[in-house]
């Protein structure tokens, strides 16, 4: 199948997962060194259960699901967008770097970055926010050199392994957001428009 990049950066694209690669993310949700670290560890996941979910995706446009892939085409990863309220502007962020090898290497802080610009300046959404457990400390770094900001908690609301965690809500405004690639894409492209019509 056609690698489809339907955003690219510098070490990633992100862009629609092929259903070969479907026993991919049944094996990260599956692996407690990943799912932990999201409110996926404990549901049940199956192929049945992740073709359902990519269903899902397609046909709910409050939803926009992608791939992260390295530039040879390795499926390292997925982030969402969900929640989209196109009337109040706004929704949430998700993401996993389901392959360990891949970790602490700037792939979620980039992929990060393209979703957001894609969010901001594609979908036209001011407002994204997120939620992260406090025992992931390097997701809230990540996600802070991203531009988010953390705006409340919710007190020891997350029980695992015998103790409790608080929920850190963040989030970051579109006059926030620096990472501009797409809004100079869009300048481009309008300024060749205007020259052509001259």
């Amino acid at each position: 199948m056609e690698k489809i990049k339907k955003l690219i950066g510098k070490n990633v694209y992100l862009g629609p997962v092929p259903k070969k690669n479907i026993s991919k993310l049944v094996k990260w949700m599956n692996d407690l060194d990943v799912a932990m670290y999201t409110c996926q560890a404990t549901r049940k996941h199956t192929i049945e259960t992740s073709k359902k979910f990519q269903e899902e995706c397609l046909n709910d446009m409050s939803i926009h699901y992608y791939g992260i892939f390295t530039n040879d085409g390795n499926l390292i990863g997925g982030l969402d967008l969900r929640e989209i309220d196109s009337i109040n502007r706004t929704a949430s962020l998700g993401i996993i770097i389901g392959e360990k090898e891949y970790w602490d290497k700037g792939y979620g802080t980039e992929s990060t970055k393209l979703l957001l610009d894609y969010g901001f300046n594609i979908l036209n959404l001011n407002n994204i926010m997120l939620e992260v457990f406090d025992f992931n400390p390097r997701a809230i770094r990540v996600y802070e050199k991203c531009g988010f900001k953390i705006i409340g908690k919710r007190r020891k609301s997350k029980f695992f392994n015998g103790k409790y965690y608080d929920e850190i809500f963040m989030d970051i405004l579109a006059k926030e957001f620096n990472n501009l690639k797409l809004k100079k894409w869009q300048q481009k492209r309008k300024m060749n428009l205007s020259v052509k019509k001259n």
